[in-house]
């Protein structure tokens, strides 16, 4: 942490942990740590500006500002105005990869977590302050966020310069879409087995998709989404379509299973008003 803060600090959680000496914290009067938790809710407002997106960019968003990592998502509602990302959060633990303007401090700070609402109107998202785990110490957090954000690297190259030609229907061709099968099509990453793959039909264009979820070393988990999307726009009197798959890769979230199937459901897209940032 930043610094030691004494037990009778408002918001402040102190507990021994038998036989280790580390404390669980939930300091979510760090003003540093509340400040970071303002970033991430204003880039989050402003990343549905940029097109489709999901678990995959909030997770950049939360590591990249926040110093933080993701512990759950949930995307409810039907496409459209009522559809609703929501986000588990801990923050405090990393130290932040972007920065505000005027940010100078990206040292990891007091630890909290916080539960995001993202929706269709950028506008409208929301921030809320959520108790920690009872589990959860300083230690771990800091731990996890280093893990989270190397993975979130990591899975940031799959992706990059890649031509997606086909929604791969097997683990092989998954695997070879992201340079991870070698000539004879074995695996060349440890421990994927046929349950790390997924494949389906999306139910709103009808068209195939397909997931893959890679166990890593450390114990975290990386997800690759393959899908089709659809999205529109309008502009200055002018208005057109785009249809096109799209390859993404992202640190999964702590709390998720490491499966070709919690990888696909994770891969939905948001459905967003782009004009409606922060």
């Amino acid at each position: 942490m930043r610094r030691a803060a004494a037990p009778a600090v408002l918001g402040l959680i102190t507990t021994v942990v038998s036989g280790c000496g580390s404390i669980i914290a939930d300091n979510n009067t760090d003003p540093i740590t509340v400040q970071r938790s303002q970033y991430v809710l204003l880039m989050l407002q402003d990343s549905v500006a940029n097109g489709p997106g999901g678990e995959d960019v909030a997770t950049s968003v939360v590591e990249g500002y926040g110093g933080g990592y993701v512990t759950h998502t949930s995307l409810s509602g039907a496409p459209g105005p009522s559809q609703v990302l929501t986000l588990t959060v801990v923050l405090g633990g990393g130290s932040p990869q972007d920065h505000m303007q005027g940010e100078t401090d990206m040292a990891p700070s007091g630890i909290a977590c916080y539960t995001f609402t993202v929706g269709y109107y950028g506008y409208k998202d929301t921030k809320s302050h959520a108790s920690c785990a009872a589990s959860l110490t300083t230690d771990v957090a800091k731990a996890t966020a280093a893990r989270q954000l190397s993975e979130q690297e990591d899975a940031e190259h799959y992706g990059a310069g890649i031509a997606l030609k086909a929604i791969p229907t097997t683990l092989s061709a998954a695997e070879k879409s992201i340079g991870l099968s070698g000539p004879t099509g074995a695996s060349a990453f440890a421990g994927v087995t046929a349950a790390d793959f997924a494949g389906g039909t999306d139910t709103l264009q009808h068209k195939p998709d397909a997931a893959l979820a890679l166990p890593q070393p450390g114990g975290g988990c990386i997800y690759v989404s393959y899908r089709w999307i659809q999205a529109s726009w309008a502009d200055h009197g002018s208005a057109g379509t785009s249809d096109s798959m799209m390859m993404r890769a992202w640190a999964a979230p702590t709390d998720d299973p490491c499966t070709g199937a919690a990888a696909l459901s994770a891969g939905g897209f948001l459905t967003a008003d782009t004009k409606a940032g922060g």
